[in-house]
This record gives C-alpha cells, structure tokens and sequence, in this order.
C-alpha cells in the first residue's frame, strides 16, 4: 500500500504463495480484494494491513462428493454496494462472491466465453433505467431502477455481457475473426466415457489450467484474410483482457427521462493491438 502524495510505501502485505494478479479497492476504501495464480482470493484491511478473510478459488472434478482442484484467479471487481466480490478464474468462469458469508452465489458461464490462459478483467455495467423503458442520464438512482450487467472480456476475441442478478448471458460482441472449434479431443473422450462432465460436454473443461502450461492458440492469419464471410468489422482479432464500463457519458441531463449513452471500452493482446469505444444507449 502506498502513500500517494509522499510517494512512499506505508505496508507490505504477504498476499500469496504465487504472482498475484488482481487488486481491487472496496468503494468506500476500507478494504483491498487480491487475487493469485494460487487459487487464492484475500481480502486485506487497509487500515491495519490485517487479512480479514480468504476466499478458496476451488471447482469440483467429480468422482467424489468433496474432491476439488484450486484454480487461478486473474481479476477481482466490487459491486457497488460492496457487499459482493466479482472474481474471474482460468476456467472459463467469473464467480460473483457474497463477502459477508463467503460463498459464491452467481457462475457466470458460456459456450462462447473463453478465459483459461490470460488473467482478463471485467467489469460491472449499472445502466439506470428511466420511465418509459430507455436509460437515464440523471446521476440519482433513487427513483429509477436500474439493470447490472458483468462485461468480459473472452480469449476468441469477442465480449460477452451477463446478467448480473440472472447469470444469464444477455448480448455478446462477436470476434472478428470466428476460431474454427477441434472437437477431436472432447469427441473421443465422450465416446470412451472418459473425463469429467464438463470435459466430454467440452463447455468448459480443461484438464490442466497450470496458466504457465497453457496452450498458445493464435489467431490464422491466414485463414482471416482467405475467408473474408468470418470477419466481423467489430469485434477483435485476440484475447479481449482489458474491458471498462463509464457511467453516463456527453448529453443528456435531468430527470428520469432523459437519454443517456454509456461507455464501455475493450482491448485486446498482440494480434489485434487496437483498444475500441463502444457507445451503450
């Protein structure tokens, strides 16, 4: 933790076993969320530098009621009311987190969502909802309700939006470029009845998520510029790590009915090198 107008560190906190990979503020400032490759995700008191709780990033692998393997955790995100942690893993997975009692009580999950290599980060989308159906500009949330969405960034390229009370993935930007998908393996395990469930369905399983083990899956290049019917002028080309979402941005003003546009902002890795602005209406 640092003092920002001296410029000097006021603590050190022996956070992890392995690279950490997330830290995070609390809104009102008391405490600090930090994630780890060791499965791991601790929250820290910033008054004190004491760990007031640890959160065990674990996954059940079947073939037994209490057998579970640790994965990576990559990001960690507040909700606005601080009393729910967002927290992503290298299994294709975000995880919404009831701080309180210390359980997991959302799984936010596609067949289309990707992130078991990069530790990616998302964001949480609160578009306020005026009379008549359309987003608001006012600042006051009092009187209107308002609709919460997680926003990830995936490694095909592509965003995927959920929602954040339902987990129901609601929208998704598509990637530029559309991955041709190998079922090789995930055919044969299913044929042999091998393999865990999420393994033979092929949804989400990977039998290593080791991220220093992961498989370097880049883009055809080739295959982009050959197959012009895959592109998709909007989307990226890689793995979307970066994603922010801004409240009410340019125009609008006053009351509950007014228009209001949202930002929300994506990048992505080496193949693509582009950061893009999406404008939510």
């Amino acid at each position: 933790l640092w003092d920002v107008v001296h410029g000097t560190c006021v603590n050190v906190l022996p956070a992890h076993s392995d690279p950490v990979t997330g830290v995070k503020f609390s809104h009102d400032g008391e405490t600090l969320a930090t994630t780890s490759y060791d499965g791991l995700c601790r929250l820290w008191s910033v008054a004190t530098g004491a760990c007031l709780k640890t959160l065990t990033l674990s996954v059940g692998v079947g073939g037994g009621k209490n057998q579970s393997r640790v994965v990576p955790g990559t990001f960690a995100r507040w909700t606005p009311n601080d009393k729910h942690l967002l927290v992503g893993t290298l299994d294709s997975k975000i995880r919404l987190w009831d701080v309180r009692r210390g359980k997991p009580v959302r799984t936010y999950a596609s067949e289309t969502h990707v992130g078991r290599k990069y530790c990616s980060v998302a964001a949480i989308g609160v578009v306020v909802v005026g009379r008549g159906g359309e987003p608001s500009s006012s600042s006051s949330t009092s009187s209107s309700p308002a609709a919460c969405y997680v926003i990830a960034g995936s490694e095909d390229g592509g965003v995927s939006v959920f929602d954040l009370q339902s987990s129901t993935p609601v929208a998704r930007i598509e990637p530029r470029f559309a991955p041709r998908v190998d079922t090789h393996t995930t055919t044969k395990k299913r044929a042999r009845g091998e393999g865990t469930e999420d393994e033979v369905t092929g949804v989400e399983g990977t039998e290593n998520v080791d991220p220093m083990d992961a498989k370097d899956e880049t883009v055809d290049e080739d295959a982009l510029r050959e197959d012009p019917e895959e592109i998709n002028p909007r989307g990226h080309v890689d793995a979307v790590i970066c994603v922010d979402f801004a409240g009410r941005v340019g125009g609008g003003g006053g009351g509950d009915d007014a228009g209001g546009t949202y930002a929300l902002a994506t990048a992505a890795l080496e193949k693509d090198k582009t950061a893009k602005l999406w404008l939510w209406r």
